[in-house]
């Protein structure tokens, strides 16, 4: 990235005309950063030669540069001053390096690519957070449940969903979080942001997570098949669940009722049949679920998506089983019949409730 050199330091002359006798903050501010650019120009280090025996120092909060580019770039932190400009949306910097940054937003470059699956990113830490995906390593372990993590960073925010600890408060309901990002996705329900839209349908969604699972609807897309059947699946993970079908091998085994699963992650969901524990919890009104499935048909809730729909009379559905549950209003299917009075239900819930009669 490229900082303002000689000509940069117009932009900090103040005008000792309109200064008051005792200066402002902003004033010394000002006065400090106009120093440092004429000093850059008469001593002549506008080279950005590197001297760590001698680090520049910020005079208002004492953080330290090795180079006084990177500390006249921080000064505008507390002038205020942003000076370069997006042309598209008017946003304004204090470098050009956040402008550039910033300006992939307006278009379509991805410079930083996965090294294994080809995929582009706009940013280095969305390429850092994908790369997680193609590690089989997990090992970092939480003390307190099976769960196992790609990096330290993910291991220490789940540790946070053990302690407790909701540091992150909402100005208008007072709900807590563990995380400022989730704050911020949260603040979202209250001001009515939805600022991920779909190309395809218009619609708009409070996370960009619901928009990428939205748009499976409209692309089908499926990248990771199945050796053995060739079935197409979502992700990688379905992909190594799917494979315990075919290999028939369950060595993680419930130590409640001995039943075998072919993952660890199985093993850890089924055991919340044994427990209350409920893990997933919904960003907008706090529901928790045991399952993510749950949650996110729960999420449809909220966003009014149901992208499932029946054939016959076109209404919609937030999952598919709902829709051939419906279906059978249609066709008059009746699976479910009673033994001892022969009455016939089309949903097995009320097939089981109706059971219970009989045994009263």
């Amino acid at each position: 990235c490229h900082f303002l050199k000689r000509r940069s330091v117009d932009l900090y002359i103040v005008d000792t005309s309109t200064i008051a006798e005792s200066p402002t903050p902003q004033t010394e501010l000002s006065e400090q950063l106009q120093e440092l650019a004429a000093s850059d120009v008469v001593s002549g280090e506008g080279n950005d030669a590197a001297d760590p025996t001698k680090p520049h120092k910020c005079p208002h909060c004492g953080k330290v540069y090795r180079f006084l580019t990177f500390l006249r770039t921080h000064m505008r932190t507390h002038t205020g001053e942003r000076p370069f400009e997006c042309s598209v949306c008017a946003k304004n910097f204090v470098s050009k390096c956040n402008l550039k940054v910033h300006m992939r937003i307006h278009t379509e470059e991805k410079p930083y690519r996965c090294t294994v699956c080809d995929r582009g990113f706009k940013y280095d830490n969305s390429l850092k957070a994908h790369m997680n995906t193609h590690l089989e390593e997990k090992p970092f372990k939480c003390s307190l449940c099976p769960k196992e993590f790609s990096t330290d960073h993910l291991l220490k925010l789940h540790m946070k969903t053990h302690t407790g600890d909701r540091a992150f408060v909402c100005s208008y309901c007072s709900k807590a979080f563990t995380q400022k990002s989730i704050l911020r996705i949260h603040m979202r329900t209250h001001t009515g942001e939805k600022p991920y839209k779909c190309s395809v349908c218009d619609k708009d969604f409070i996370v960009k997570s619901h928009l990428t699972q939205h748009m499976i609807t409209h692309t089908g897309e499926r990248p990771f098949r199945c050796p053995i059947c060739d079935k197409a699946i979502i992700d990688r993970a379905r992909l190594r669940q799917h494979m315990t079908y075919h290999t028939g091998v369950t060595p993680f085994k419930c130590t409640v009722c001995g039943k075998g699963f072919g993952t660890q992650s199985n093993l850890t969901i089924h055991m919340r049949i044994h427990s209350e524990k409920k893990p997933y919890s919904c960003l907008i009104c706090a529901k928790a679920f045991k399952y993510d499935n749950s949650l996110k048909a729960h999420m449809k809730t909220h966003t009014g998506e149901r992208p499932f729909r029946c054939s016959v009379c076109s209404r919609g559905f937030t999952e598919k089983s709902k829709v051939n549950q419906h279906m059978r209003i249609h066709t008059r299917q009746q699976s479910f019949s009673c033994p001892v009075c022969a009455k016939s239900y089309i949903q097995k819930s009320r097939f089981d409730i109706h059971m219970k009669t009989h045994s009263q």
